[in-house]
């Protein structure tokens, strides 16, 4: 784990980068403020025509029976309008996935506007889940920052208050609950939405109309075990019977049977013969249910003998200390990748369709993801205990989810990068005490994902778990004045600052500023970079005249290291920029950004998003010292490229040409801002239709400017201009000097 503090010159500046393992430095960008109506209009992820689907529907497994009794809760007359909340409980392995997935897919299948589903197995899960509702439903920015505790809840609170507000014809799943207090608060109390609950704890039927969901019924069973072998057995009854009709179980036995060209009484005898306790390494306290194991290890064993190259034993070794909500396709390619004897996405497809043959796992709809149950991935961890090799297959998962984290720094994708942590955590979460010195191998996959975890501020509290240990583990293996260890304790302080704890986290990158000049000199690169996440620290509290000569320093070293023309040249020129700006120095702040762009230009070209980036900032400048001719100007060459770059009806450009419309009409310009607005509505009625909150919000404006009435807009950019909030009675006070700040153009 080496720490250069260098970074690619090539790469245009990220709004909210994450930090670079090696510099420890995150930009940021100071020049935002955000107004609340414009907050409405932020940018969408915009699903096409038809049903939105969010999440990873199961697809439908082969001779799925579909239990009509347990699906008739479900039915009531269309347009009631009264809500319907029904919860799947039982045991594992009973089908509540499946059920639940049979009526989503149903519900696709009919043309529902919206059909989610949710990984609800902890509460942040959830939040995420609903948090990507907003984003595919053009509620809230699909990059936004609301993964962010308090924000994260209220966005999930939003998207329950829409479900209940017009909740017709869309349907939420949220499967494997293990939280119900802390997925109580985000369940449509009222309207027309329809919510379905999957959880293992009976004590799940309160939230609803409780389902239980328990194994098949004889007949069930026997319909089911006709279906897949396609054929009748004399001994289908007593196989049945011997795996306590559990749909899983038989699932398990049927590929089985259906693969090797056995009959029921064939496949009996081996279940029968096989001592599960002689194979698994079974914590206290979790038994089976009866022979589910034997089964599952019966049928391992005939994939392992069909496929003698080991790629589907390898393939459910490397699902099974991963996530249960799922993996997607490319990572299980990239798996097959890093294999002694690489396989080709080509082989890694075979492989995956003999497993789902044999019902070790299955696909989603879209056939781009799979699950493998919770109980089979359960055998597998306590095979490879047993054969004490289950810290070498955590070593190859960590290898390959590594790459993928690394390849995912600085990445806007918010999806994408919530999903290898969620993949890490269940990672990590199944390495805890194996043998060896697995806790080392897995350093950088802990710093990458504590790292992605904080710039989301997504399950932090277990983020600065990771990263304290990180920090203790990297000093006892590396030393205390090793580059690693100074990188973790860096990764550490930044996310005590991500949780508000500014004290500790400003003393800790004080400490790692100090080392770095100790160990490195003033001039490198980490030491720069020390002084530029100290800088804004301190103006996170605001000490900002303590921030100024960091950042200052920080310009000055990266120059002389770097070039005047170096990308981290030019976002140190935008951080100094900032921080003139917080003390009041305006007309340094513009001259210094004013250069920043046309570097930033010259390097990346005037359309990058970089440029665009920084064009924006200089506008926000531009309109603070009242130069509003030039905020316009500049704000409409921004838009006029945003255009030509993502289409007319992109979402972003649809907040881009609101917050335009919004200085137009404060400058009294109503025409130009009309236009605007009315492309605006028309726009947003053909993505989103016309009862959409954000369709909504547009033409109320645009009646309120037809109207000539005064807007919160307007107020609020009349205090801007008189900072003293006396003369403007009922609105917000303005940022104090010194705090970041947000325009309304801007994410």
């Amino acid at each position: 784990m080496s720490a250069s503090g260098d970074r690619p010159d090539a790469q245009a500046i990220p709004a909210g980068q994450g930090v670079q393992f090696g510099s420890g430095n995150v930009q940021h960008n100071y020049f935002i403020r955000e107004h609340a109506d414009q907050r409405r209009a932020g940018a969408q992820r915009i699903a096409g025509a038809g049903t939105v689907v969010v999440g990873d529907v199961p697809r439908k497994p082969a001779a799925f029976q579909p239990r009509a009794g347990l699906m008739e809760v479900l039915k009531r007359p269309p347009g009631s309008g009264e809500p319907v909340v029904v919860a799947f409980v039982g045991m594992p392995g009973a089908g509540k996935t499946q059920l639940a997935a049979a009526h989503a897919r149903r519900r696709i299948a009919e043309g529902w506007r919206l059909v989610a589903w949710i990984d609800a197995s902890d509460t942040a899960s959830v939040l995420a889940g609903l948090e990507q509702v907003a984003a595919d439903t053009g509620m809230h920015p699909a990059g936004g920052n609301a993964g962010s505790g308090r924000d994260a809840e209220k966005l999930a609170k939003r998207v329950r208050n829409w479900l209940q507000a017009d909740g017709e014809r869309r349907l939420v799943v949220f499967d494997n609950v293990a939280d119900l207090d802390g997925l109580g608060p985000y369940i449509p109390s009222a309207g027309a939405a329809e919510v379905v609950i999957t959880s293992n704890r009976q004590s799940a039927a309160r939230m609803g109309t409780g389902v239980p969901v328990e194994e098949f019924t004889a007949d069930e069973a026997l319909q089911f075990l006709a279906g897949r072998l396609g054929r009748s057995d004399a001994r289908a009854g007593e196989l049945a019977g011997e795996l306590g009709c559990l749909p899983l179980a038989l699932a398990q036995a049927a590929g089985m049977i259906s693969a090797r060209g056995l009959d029921c009484g064939m496949y009996l005898e081996r279940l029968q013969a096989l001592p599960a306790q002689e194979y698994l390494r079974r914590e206290e306290g979790q038994p089976y249910p009866r022979r589910a194991a034997e089964s599952v290890l019966l049928s391992l064993e005939a994939v392992q003998a069909a496929d003698p190259t080991g790629m589907s034993a390898g393939l459910m070794e490397f699902l099974a200390v991963l996530s249960p909500a799922g993996v997607h396709r490319d990572l299980l390619h990239a798996a097959g990748q890093a294999r002694s004897r690489p396989a080709e996405p080509g082989q890694v497809d075979e492989a995956l369709g003999r497993l789902n043959e044999r019902s070790l796992l299955a696909f989603n709809v879209t056939e781009q993801a799979v699950t493998v149950h919770q109980l089979v991935m359960r055998v597998v961890r306590d095979l490879l205990a047993r054969q004490g090799r289950l810290a070498d297959a955590c070593r190859d998962a960590g290898s390959v989810l590594e790459a993928r984290a690394s390849a995912l720094d600085g990445s806007p994708d918010r999806h994408a990068v919530r999903n290898v942590i969620d993949q890490a955590l269940a990672l990590l979460g199944n390495a805890t005490g194996t043998a060896g010195d697995i806790d080392d191998d897995l350093l950088m996959l802990r710093y990458h994902t504590a790292s992605h975890m904080r710039a989301l501020r997504y399950k932090m509290p277990e983020a600065i778990a990771i990263a304290e240990k990180l920090a203790a583990d990297s000093e006892r293996r590396f030393g205390q004045d090793d580059r690693a260890t100074l990188e973790a304790k860096t990764l550490r302080a930044l996310a005590y600052q991500k949780m508000g704890r500014y004290d500790e986290a400003i003393v800790q990158l004080q400490n790692v500023l100090a080392d770095r000049e100790r160990l490195l000199g003033p001039d490198d690169a980490g030491t720069l970079a020390a002084c530029t996440n100290l800088g804004k620290a301190y103006a996170d509290v605001g000490r900002e005249a303590d921030a100024l000569p960091l950042h200052e320093r920080a310009l000055a070293g990266f120059e002389r290291l770097r070039g005047p023309n170096a990308q981290a040249t030019i976002e140190a020129m935008n951080n100094l920029a900032a921080s003139y700006h917080a003390v009041h120095r305006s007309t340094a702040a513009i001259a210094l950004m004013e250069q920043a762009v046309a570097r930033q230009e010259q390097f990346t070209g005037p359309g990058s998003p970089g440029a665009l980036f920084l064009r924006g900032n200089l506008a926000s400048l531009y309109y603070e010292a009242s130069r509003r001719d030039d905020a316009r100007a500049l704000l409409e060459q921004v838009l006029d490229a945003q255009e030509q770059a993502m289409g007319s009806d992109h979402p972003d450009i649809q907040m881009w040409r609101a917050n335009l419309a919004s200085m137009y009409r404060e400058a009294g310009q109503r025409d130009k801002a009309t236009a605007l607005l009315e492309q605006v509505v028309d726009a947003r009625k053909r993505t989103l239709g016309p009862g959409h909150p954000l369709t909504i919000d547009a033409q109320k404006t645009l009646s309120s400017l037809q109207r000539g009435d005064r807007t919160l807009t307007e107020v609020l950019l009349g205090a801007m201009r008189d900072p003293d909030p006396a003369n403007h009675p009922g609105t917000r006070q303005p940022p104090r000097p010194g705090r970041r700040w947000r325009p309304p153009w801007r994410k």
